[in-house]
């Protein structure tokens, strides 16, 4: 009774570890099946990162092209600009300086001029002034021009590089397209390719049915022409054989005819023989 029992709890034991040792196996399918997703899972992740990796060496060269440029372009209108004040500033010098030398004289030769003359050199000194004032504020237009110039160029500047980008998304577009069209040449290509060994095949096979055909062809004329023959022996071999009956018969006649005398009997039975042959 207690092997009995020691049994049952031995097999007990041993349907428990059976059925732990499948939960196991399920459980390593399982994490197998999650590694080979993680896997995948994985080389996708990769392949878009060097992907985004790629444009985005892509998008760093460009704008750092187009940031020398800008920067470039900046320098030269800063330069520009600063040339400008230059000239502005030294026009300037020249007007207080011409002002200056101008009252100097004024105030030495005041003192032995009379009224009139006195008058007459203030009213020139006004006239330079004036042509001083407007080549001052000429050159003020022209530096306003010169800025408002310099921020068309940078607008235009904005402008040309809105454009760019446009033409640059244009181009992506086109790439796309043109790969696109690439892989269906390609599809295409591969398709022909296929139908053109499809027919190749189709050609061999046919070829193939038609020596096949003359093979069976040329075997019933071989067929034909030996059954010619053979009905023709046959045709020869009943007429001999009807000759051998007819030669017999006559043979048997001249027999009995000539019972009594075998000469004549020996001479019939020669006769037969060559008339079988």
């Amino acid at each position: 009774m207690q092997t009995d029992l020691d049994t049952e709890q031995l097999i007990g034991e041993v349907d428990k570890l059976k059925q732990q040792l499948d939960d196991a196996n399920r459980a390593r399918e399982k994490s197998v099946e999650q590694i080979e997703q993680l896997t995948r899972r994985a080389a996708e992740d990769k392949a878009e990162i060097d992907q985004l990796r790629g444009e985005r060496k892509s998008f760093l060269e460009d704008a750092s092209r187009f940031s020398r440029e800008d920067d470039r372009q900046i320098r030269l209108l800063q330069r520009e600009k600063q040339e400008s004040e230059t000239k502005i500033a030294r026009l300037k010098s020249e007007v207080a300086e011409l002002r200056s030398v101008i009252q100097q004289y004024v105030g030495e030769i005041s003192s032995t001029l009379d009224t009139n003359a006195t008058s007459a050199l203030h009213s020139e000194l006004a006239l330079v002034r004036q042509q001083a004032e407007s080549d001052v504020n000429e050159m003020r237009e022209q530096l306003k021009a010169r800025e408002l110039h310099d921020s068309a160029g940078l607008a235009e500047l904005n402008s040309l590089r809105e454009e760019f980008d446009s033409l640059q998304r244009n181009d992506e577009n086109y790439r796309e397209a043109l790969a696109d069209a690439e892989r269906e040449r390609q599809r295409l290509r591969e398709q022909v390719e296929e139908q053109r060994g499809e027919a190749q095949r189709l050609e061999r096979a046919l070829n193939i049915s038609r020596e096949e055909l003359e093979k069976v062809e040329e075997r019933r004329r071989s067929q034909v022409e030996q059954r010619q023959q053979l009905e023709a022996q046959v045709e020869a071999l009943q007429n001999q054989l009807t000759g051998l009956h007819d030669n017999q018969d006559t043979f048997a006649t001249d027999l009995r005819g000539s019972a009594i005398d075998p000469g004549v009997r020996g001479a019939a039975r020669r006769n037969s023989l060559l008339a079988a042959v």
